[in-house]
């Protein structure tokens, strides 16, 4: 029986799901069925359900031309979107911010396609300047792709200025939606993006083991995984439509309708969550800033849930350690699959702590975070 504990990893994991998606995962638990395979009553509606998840997700970041398909993480999906469709010998625009997902996808291609890759830095304050990712594109860009918010420290990139910079360019925008999915504004349309990944698992307020890609008809990848989708079952050929082209395999039907329900109850109470984020963020950061010995990563006014922080020169995991055993307070450390980013804040041998905040949390979380830290310091 795990102890009573204060939940600061939502950047890893939402830890609230709302009734709506647990009511719609115990029903597909109990109502067991494939969608798309058999025509009985219990597949239909499976199969009508993912449908209509699909429509949900396009309608709620306002991709109206642009397809949406299931993968089993963002991982996938990012895998998907970057293997899919850049082609050899081009020119790929990223930024230091990014999560290994797609800094590691980006540099197999590197080694196997003769992709170049420009990697834009941040600005001497700890922001993504968007004039330098315009510097960078050359007459081969293929792509630019771009984190939304930083898993490490929760810097945002401003997606309407790089979308108008692409879509002048004539050249595809792909987006890491993980840490910003949820509980910030991305409207695929207006921001001329071609591609976006994200995780039902975090702002979305999903269950883990499943994501999605959303993608536009001018990028429209290749598939990565082929094998029964249910559909032409004649042919040994793949389909060559979305969905089924990238969906091959079981979709997972409780996962994707416990989906279903977030989204509803986003649609209802998304704006108050974003707003209490924003608010327990600035309270978080403004009280770190009161504790000698704490430096603080996430600049002020970068409100997104993601604070990054050590405690003199402690090591991060030593931090974290300390706040899981002894306050009972869960948070992560280390250097969180994001090894430029840390590179350009000067924390790869120390890492950092970060608290990430969620719907779970309330004022009182923090309160008790910082009383818990301002300790730790003092014995440093």
């Amino acid at each position: 029986m795990l102890r009573k504990t204060i939940y600061l990893d939502n950047a890893s994991t939402s830890r609230f799901h709302p009734h709506e998606c647990i009511k719609n995962v115990n029903y597909a638990v109990y109502h067991s069925a494939n969608p798309t395979r058999s025509a009985h009553d219990s597949a239909i509606f499976a199969g009508l359900k993912v449908y209509e998840t699909r429509g949900k997700l396009l309608d709620y970041f306002s991709a109206k031309s642009s397809y949406c398909v299931f993968t089993k993480n963002c991982t996938e999906a990012i895998n998907l979107a970057l293997l899919g469709s850049i082609p050899e010998n081009s020119h790929i625009v990223t930024t230091v911010m990014e999560h290994n997902s797609t800094l590691r996808t980006l540099n197999f291609l590197t080694k196997t396609r003769g992709v170049s890759v420009t990697t834009v830095p941040l600005s001497k304050d700890g922001y993504l300047p968007t004039y330098r990712i315009e510097n960078a594109i050359r007459s081969n860009t293929f792509m630019v792709c771009v984190n939304h918010v930083s898993n490490v420290n929760g810097v945002k990139a401003n997606l309407e200025e790089i979308g108008k910079i692409t879509a002048r360019k004539n050249i595809r925008l792909f987006v890491d939606g993980a840490q910003s999915s949820g509980h910030a504004c991305i409207d695929v349309d207006k921001f001329n993006i071609d591609a976006l990944a994200c995780p039902a698992h975090k702002g979305l307020l999903g269950l883990q083991g499943l994501g999605f890609l959303i993608f536009s008809e001018r990028l429209k990848p290749n598939p990565i995984i082929y094998g029964g989708t249910g559909t032409n079952s004649e042919s040994i050929s793949h389909p060559k439509d979305a969905p089924d082209a990238y969906e091959a395999g079981t979709l997972s039907f409780p996962l994707i309708y416990g989906l279903n329900g977030s989204i509803d109850f986003l649609k209802k109470e998304g704006k108050n969550i974003s707003n209490s984020i924003s608010k327990l963020t600035n309270e978080l950061i403004y009280g770190l800033k009161s504790i000698k010995k704490i430096k603080i990563y996430t600049p002020s006014d970068a409100l997104n849930g993601v604070v990054g922080f050590n405690v003199g020169a402690i090591p991060s995991t030593e931090v974290s350690d300390i706040l899981n055993q002894k306050y009972s307070i869960e948070v992560r450390s280390g250097l969180h699959c994001a090894p430029l980013m840390h590179n350009a804040l000067g924390t790869l041998d120390q890492g950092i702590v970060r608290a990430s905040i969620g719907a779970c949390n309330a004022q009182k979380d923090i309160e008790k975070m910082l009383v818990a830290v301002e300790k730790i310091a003092r014995k440093c």
